[in-house]
């Protein structure tokens, strides 16, 4: 071997040695609680951790005992403590082994009540089951001291991994918000017993995104309680606007009746099957986040012809009027009990805004936002035996 490849062999081995030798740096930053604060039993803490390194476990002490685990990088979560001073530390593990801590002293001055009492053995309170979220997911559980047998804590268990635990004082609560991937998830809460044994509660649930997860929509809009057959039916979906409407879809006992995309106002009218029915509205925003409201509702009384189609099998928008910035749209189709209309879709612009189902599909009104200018309304209709028919016109919005 040459001088100069040897040398070259040398340097390379020296530099990967120090590479190797090099520590992870970083810090952790405390949002709560802040240094000195007076706060309840159960008090909240809020902090991340940045290294230059991957960030693989963090710890919350109090009083030097461990009290909680987690394997992700940013905490939050509220944790229990008596009545008194405490010192807390929030402890951070890089991938090689060291080690990021923060103090805070904090003082219990008042009690904070449980959030989620334990029913009976081991109870999750959240999230709800067959939950849809797009950010951290709130995990709210709780179980009880089986007498007899000590217990070691609680864990949250995600896909076969354990991604959270609890101790000591804090054993028999679980209160945090942790990230998780996209996809369908199934959160499990594990009471673990000195004795290996232990108590389980499940919840499924779909993450729509990782992303920073919106506030919920708010449904506003009463559902009557009595009412015709044809009715008329006004709600309003709202959001931030950072999170719009996506959808908002209504069930009539479990069958969807209506959907719209991309607008969270419905004003018109549905036609319902009579008798007692349990009716459902259904908002989601742009990341997946659900919002209902439910009533049981009465139906009765004739349907009167209100828009009749020229053909048999056929679909009719009877008339399509504007309002500023909504299209107004009314359609009917044949009442033919042999092959009845199964599904009606609205287009504008050739893109699907509304859809009615099942008994809805004999005849509908809704309004629809739209921008300024001449718009092409089609209305197709589906019958059981496959056939399909259309009606088109033309409407101008100001």
């Amino acid at each position: 071997m040459s001088t100069l490849r040897l040398l070259l062999l040398l340097t390379l081995v020296s530099f990967s040695s120090l590479r190797a030798r090099a520590s992870c740096t970083g810090s952790i930053t405390v949002l709560a609680p802040k240094e000195g604060a007076l706060v309840g039993s159960r008090f909240p803490v809020a902090a991340s951790a940045i290294s230059n390194c991957a960030i693989a476990a963090m710890h919350v002490y109090i009083d030097d005992l461990l009290q909680y685990e987690q394997f992700q990088p940013n905490l939050s979560g509220r944790f229990l403590a008596e009545m008194g001073p405490h010192r807390v530390v929030i402890q951070a593990f890089a991938a090689d082994g060291s080690v990021l801590k923060k103090l805070v002293h904090i003082n219990v001055t008042s009690q904070t009540p449980q959030a989620c009492p334990p029913d009976p053995l081991v109870r999750l309170c959240t999230p709800p089951r067959l939950f849809i979220t797009s950010g951290p997911v709130g995990i709210r559980g709780a179980t009880m001291k089986i007498s007899g047998i000590p217990l070691v804590g609680l864990e949250v268990i995600v896909g076969n991994s354990v991604i959270a635990r609890t101790f000591h004082q804090n054993a028999a609560e679980m209160d945090v918000a942790l990230m998780l991937p996209r996809g369908l998830h199934f959160v499990e809460l594990f009471a673990l017993l000195e004795n290996n044994d232990g108590f389980l509660a499940l919840v499924p649930g779909q993450i729509t995104s990782s992303a920073k997860q919106c506030e919920p929509p708010f449904l506003s809009g009463g559902i009557p309680t009595n009412l015709p057959i044809f009715f008329d039916e006004f709600f309003v979906a709202a959001d931030s606007a950072a999170c719009p409407i996506g959808s908002l879809r209504m069930f009539v006992d479990g069958n969807l009746q209506y959907a719209q995309s991309n607008q969270g106002l419905f004003d018109g009218r549905l036609v319902i099957e009579p008798g007692r029915h349990q009716f459902v509205v259904q908002a989601t925003n742009s990341q997946g986040v659900v919002r209902q409201m439910t009533e049981t509702i009465e139906a009765s009384g004739p349907v009167g012809p209100i828009c009749a189609p020229a053909h048999d099998p056929g679909v009719a928008l009877c008339f399509s009027q504007q309002s500023p910035g909504f299209g107004h749209i009314l359609f009917g189709t044949p009442e033919r009990p042999s092959s009845p209309v199964l599904a009606v879709r609205i287009y504008v612009d050739n893109i699907v805004r509304a859809q009615f189902y099942n008994f809805a599909a004999q005849r509908g009104e809704t309004e629809l936002k739209m921008s300024k200018g001449s718009h092409r309304i089609t209305a197709v209709a589906w019958t059981r035996h496959g056939d399909v028919s259309t009606d088109t016109i033309t409407l101008n919005v100001q």
